[in-house]
């Protein structure tokens, strides 16, 4: 039973002892109660000490109870709360200033979230599950966590222009385009790791270097050539090529 409000004392002790022998919990109870007719209305009660409602749940309770409930001190039989609830700020926020996020399921302020580099969402920038592009057409925006490459010199990068590196010390990761080379054959590596050929059929292209060699003798003595060129070197000496 609520606060009894009366215009003589004695009206007060009577609904006291009403309380007593029917077994009500008077004042501010310690806990919230359950409708049994609970749900949503139209128009709803001024409610003093159970000022807080949850539709869902149809629980009455003295504190707030959190999550969307109901703030029931409206006297013309709305309700005096307004905007979301957020769970990760444990609060409601105002509707002009909500925005809810999809990554994690939750409303936030519009303040603390940015678009994600693609245009596809808007992300909570504070979330552990987004992280800011580094490097790349996209860096200084952000993204998801699962949808970035980690690159080879501990950049973060997304989309196009990304290549995984086929041989070399960095063999398996990744790297923007314009930090790597790529050979006559196609394969994919960082320039340092690669041989530039300066003879043979391949001239001026890149090659894996186990697959260089350099000419000992002859016209083009010192040149470095692919494997598949020593053919036309018949008669010549030369070494496997060594990267220094």
């Amino acid at each position: 039973m609520d606060r009894v409000y009366t215009t003589n004392k004695q009206y007060e002790v009577e609904f006291n002892n009403f309380a007593e022998q029917n077994g009500l919990e008077r004042r501010v109870p310690s806990h919230g109660v359950t409708l049994d007719n609970g749900g949503e209305y139209d128009e709803y009660p001024y409610m003093d000490t159970f000022e807080y409602y949850d539709p869902s749940t149809g629980r009455l309770s003295a504190t707030n109870l959190g999550g969307d409930y109901l703030h029931l001190q409206d006297t013309d039989g709305g309700t005096t709360n307004t905007g979301q609830w957020s769970d990760i700020h444990g609060e409601r926020i105002p509707d002009d200033e909500a925005r809810y996020i999809d990554h994690i399921e939750d409303w936030v302020y519009d303040y603390e979230t940015v678009n994600a580099w693609d245009n596809s969402q808007y992300l909570y920038k504070d979330s552990d599950d987004v992280t800011r592009i580094t490097a790349g057409a996209y860096e200084g925006d952000y993204a998801l966590v699962e949808d970035v490459i980690e690159l080879y010199n501990g950049d973060i990068a997304v989309g196009g222009g990304i290549y995984q590196i086929d041989f070399g010390g960095r063999e398996g990761e990744y790297a923007l385009e314009d930090d790597v080379v790529r050979t006559f054959d196609g394969e994919v590596t960082l320039e340092d790791d690669a041989v530039y050929l300066t003879g043979g059929v391949h001239e001026g292209e890149y090659s894996n270097p186990d697959d260089a060699y350099i000419l000992l003798t002859g016209d083009d003595e010192g040149s470095v050539i692919h494997y598949d060129d020593l053919g036309d070197y018949e008669g010549e000496e030369w070494t496997h090529y060594v990267k220094r």
